[in-house]
C-alpha cells in the first residue's frame, strides 16, 4: 500500500450523481396498485468515476479524473465540487444529454431501495464530443502510470474511443458494467488489449451466454479473446477470483454484512488496478481488493470514500 502512493492514476468514464430519497412507506394507494411513500429527506452523492477518484486520493498522491457529463454549467460545478481535495479533473460535456443521474427511493428505517428513476441518454456521444474526449485522452494518458476505465454503457465509450484508449494508455485497467440500463449491450469482450480486467460474475457470464459453466474456463476464454492475461471476477458473498495468466487465486468475502453494495465493485477495481500494475504478489490482489470492497459495502451509497486509515487497520486486524 505504501508503494502505491506515488502511482499517477487517470480515471475515465461517466460522472454519475446518485440521489437517495429517503421515504417512509404508508400503504398501497386506494385507487391504484401502487406503493405510497412519504418523503423524509434526500442526499446526493458523487458516483461513477467521481467516486473512484475520491477513493483513490487516499491511496495515491496524483489522481486525475476525466469525466463525461451533460452540457450544463451548473452540473459541471456540481461535479467539480463533489471531488475531494487532491483530485484534479477535466469534464468533457456532451450537448445532447444530461449528466447521468440515478434517483433511488429508499426506505428510511430499513435502508432498502424501493425503486429507481434514471435520467440519461445512452446513445453514442456526438462526433464532436467523441473527438474532445480523444483529445483529452491524448493530453492526460501519457502522464499516467495507470489508466482506469469505467465503462457504464451510457454512450461515452464509442468504438473509436475504445480503440484509441487501448492503443494510448500505458497500462489500461477496465470494467464494462452491466446494469439495468444496458443489460446485454455492454460487453467486456470489446476491450482487446487491456492490461487488466475486473468484472463481476454476471458481467463475465452474460457476454458468453454461459450461465452455469465453470468460471475458470470462462476466465481463460476471456483472457485469450481479449489478449489480457490478468482478470479478476468478483463473486459477492463468495469473495473473488483472480487469474494471473497462469494460476487462479481465491479470497473470501471480508465483511460480516452489506449496508449498500453500490460502489463496492468499483472500489475493488480501483485498488486491484494499482496492485496489478505494481506486480504485487498475486494472492494479495484479491485479498486487498476484497478488503476495499468490503469496507465500501459498509457505506451508504457514496456518502464517503473508504478511509485509507480504516483500510490499513482492517488489513492489520485480519492478518492478526
Amino acid at each position: 500500500l505504501d508503494a502505491m502512493a506515488s502511482t499517477r492514476v487517470l480515471v475515465i468514464g461517466e460522472a454519475i450523481m446518485d440521489e437517495y430519497h429517503y421515504c417512509t412507506p404508508d400503504a398501497m394507494s386506494n385507487k391504484n396498485p401502487a406503493l405510497s411513500v412519504r418523503f423524509e429527506t434526500e442526499e446526493v452523492y458523487a458516483g461513477g468515476v467521481l467516486a473512484v477518484g475520491n477513493n483513490l486520493v487516499g491511496l495515491c498522491d496524483n489522481v486525475f479524473v476525466l469525466a463525461g457529463a451533460g452540457n450544463s454549467g451548473s452540473e459541471t460545478e456540481e461535479i467539480l465540487a463533489s471531488l475531494h481535495h487532491g483530485v484534479r479533473a477535466c469534464v468533457v460535456a456532451r450537448p445532447d444529454a444530461p449528466t447521468v443521474r440515478k434517483r433511488r427511493f429508499v426506505h428510511r428505517l430499513m435502508n432498502q431501495k424501493l425503486f429507481e428513476v434514471t435520467f440519461l441518454d445512452d446513445r453514442p456521444v456526438p462526433p464532436a464530443t467523441e473527438q474532445a474526449l480523444i483529445a483529452a485522452i491524448d493530453e492526460h494518458a501519457p502522464r499516467a502510470d495507470v489508466v482506469i476505465l469505467l465503462d457504464f454503457g451510457h454512450g461515452l465509450m464509442t468504438p473509436a474511443v475504445v480503440e484509441h484508449l487501448t492503443k494510448t494508455a500505458p497500462f489500461l485497467a477496465v470494467n464494462a458494467q452491466i446494469n439495468s440500463s444496458n443489460r446485454g449491450f455492454n460487453s467486456i469482450r470489446k476491450y482487446r488489449g487491456a492490461n487488466y480486467i475486473s468484472v463481476d460474475e454476471h458481467e463475465l457470464r452474460l457476454p458468453f451466454g454461459d450461465r452455469y459453466g465453470p468460471l475458470e474456463n470462462l476466465i481463460r476464454k476471456l483472457a485469450d479473446e481479449t489478449e489480457c492475461s490478468r482478470v479478476s471476477v468478483t463473486l459477492g458473498d463468495r469473495g473473488s477470483l483472480y487469474f494471473d495468466g497462469d494460476c487462479f487465486h481465491r479470497a473470501p468475502a471480508l465483511t460480516n454484512g452489506t449496508v449498500d453494495a453500490i460502489g463496492a465493485g468499483d472500489a475493488f477495481l480501483a485498488v486491484t488496478s494499482l496492485l496489478v500494475k505494481a506486480d504485487a504478489p498475486a494472492p494479495l490482489i484479491p485479498f486487498l481488493g476484497n478488503c476495499m470492497g468490503g469496507l465500501m459495502a459498509q457505506i451508504v451509497g457514496h456518502r464517503s470514500p473508504v478511509d485509507p486509515v480504516d483500510l490499513r487497520r482492517f488489513v492489520a486486524t485480519l492478518l492478526k
